[in-house]
């Protein structure tokens, strides 16, 4: 595509990430992450920090983003999933949207994670009813259509980065690590006492016992874990695919993973990760896999190569795009 064909597209970003106006996102983070954008969707990108605009002017914000929609005329405008989370009192309203979308004709992207929470489910369902595309993060998202009837809902993974994800060639001197929140996850803090007590090494790390944990720190431990742990259950007692099953693997650590009926859609059992049942089956394929390094080696090669060819950023707006331009070809 040459540079008078190229296309546009507007992405709805958070500015301020955890809620707080003080504390907004690193921009050369932000930038480089617009530049990556560009290139794996082969569309110039312009981000619109809505959170900002409501933040600065409530009374105008609605009026300012229709502007800039006027101004771009993007071919295509994406919500990014963290807005619907996170400041729910920052989002464009549903009837903004759904303007932009009649006056100036851009395609409606949305992406949802935490589908397996059926009151997050129905918040969206809104969004999700005036879209033309809506992706799952979780593979929850036959929930999602079940609201939307007629809609597209495809059912993807959460798109990360491997620019940030990624094999750093560091020491694994941590042989099983768990990162992430034990709190209200009462079969997460079961399954890691009860394999402790029958002598399973497991290190955890996260906002319950030592703080907030910064990419940075995320991804450093998991790059210092042989294998990691990951609870596929929800705290309303879902299962879903969880970000930390494509990080791990994109970090080389080896994918161990309560069993659940969502992730095999994705990853092959005992090829790119190693289910487990109950705190004695941890255990066991824990001596197992750490005793056979071969073993584990051969998982986490094979797991990455797939996650790399199928499950990656770049593969999963080539699936978004392909959908939204039928015969576009993404790199």
């Amino acid at each position: 595509m040459t540079a008078a064909q190229r296309r546009c597209g507007l992405v709805v970003r958070q500015l301020f990430e955890t809620g707080n106006p003080a504390q907004p996102a690193n921009a050369e983070v932000i930038e480089s992450e617009r530049r990556n954008l560009c290139d794996v969707t082969g569309f110039d990108i312009c981000y619109v920090h809505f959170d900002k605009m409501a933040h600065d002017d409530p009374l105008t914000c609605h009026i300012k983003f229709l502007e800039k929609v006027a101004e771009i005329r993007p071919e295509f405008i994406y919500v990014h999933p963290h807005v619907f989370l996170d400041t729910m009192h920052f989002n464009v309203r549903v009837e903004i949207l759904y303007a932009a979308r009649l006056l100036y004709g851009p395609r409606l992207i949305f992406s949802f994670a935490d589908l397996g929470y059926a009151f997050q489910t129905s918040l969206i369902a809104g969004y999700a009813a005036i879209g033309d595309i809506s992706a799952s993060w979780d593979g929850n998202g036959a929930e999602l259509a079940k609201r939307v009837p007629g809609r597209t809902v495809l059912d993807l993974w959460a798109p990360r980065d491997g620019r940030l994800f990624r094999d750093l060639g560091i020491e694994r001197d941590i042989d099983v690590g768990f990162i992430g929140k034990l709190h209200h996850y009462e079969d997460r803090r079961a399954a890691i006492v009860e394999a402790r007590k029958i002598g399973a090494p497991i290190e955890v790390h996260g906002s319950d016992e030592t703080g907030f944990v910064s990419d940075e720190d995320y991804v450093q431990f998991l790059n210092r874990s042989k294998i990691t742990l990951n609870f596929s259950k929800t705290t309303a007692g879902a299962h879903q695919l969880k970000g930390r099953v494509i990080e791990s693997i994109l970090c080389g650590a080896l994918l161990f993973e309560s069993e659940n009926e969502v992730t095999p859609r994705y990853l092959t059992p005992y090829r790119h990760y190693v289910p487990f049942t109950d705190p004695t089956d941890l255990a066991a394929k824990i001596r197992r896999y750490l005793g056979n390094d071969a073993a584990r080696r051969a998982i986490v090669t094979a797991a990455r190569a797939h996650v790399m060819e199928n499950l990656s950023y770049r593969a999963w707006w080539r699936r978004v795009i392909g959908e939204l331009v039928p015969g576009i070809t993404i790199g």
